[in-house]
């Protein structure tokens, strides 16, 4: 027997905190990565190395289908509460939003792939 006091399962799926993450999760995801790159340039050409960058787009983009995953839970969360509505939104918006940064990430990483980040051209 559940009380008006505890929160249901469905209120549960949609928080603040979760919404919050599906909306800028990936962002934060794509200027880590961004981040990262520039900072690992240095260390590249010392040493000639590119796994880091690949292991950094690797983690980045994991986290940014994370989210992405999040996000469609949010979107498709099936109840009736005008608020949890409005969070379903939200959750649209948030997938688009994440859609995006996971094609800036590999975007960012195509270049690693096809020129060395020491090429001087």
């Amino acid at each position: 027997m559940s009380t008006s006091s505890e929160p249901d399962a469905a209120t549960t799926r949609v928080s603040g905190l979760r919404l919050t993450y599906a909306l800028f999760g990936g962002i934060l995801a794509w200027m880590a990565h961004l981040i990262a790159m520039a900072a690992l340039n240095g260390w590249v050409c010392r040493t000639g190395r590119l796994w880091p960058m690949h292991a950094v787009t690797a983690a980045t983009l994991v986290a940014t289908l994370h989210v992405l995953w999040v996000s469609r839970q949010v979107s498709r969360d099936p109840t009736p509460d005008p608020g949890i509505r409005a969070a379903h939104f939200l959750g649209s918006a948030a997938i688009v939003i994440n859609l995006f940064n996971a094609v800036l990430i590999v975007a960012e990483w195509v270049p690693v792939l096809v020129v060395h980040p020491c090429s001087t051209g």
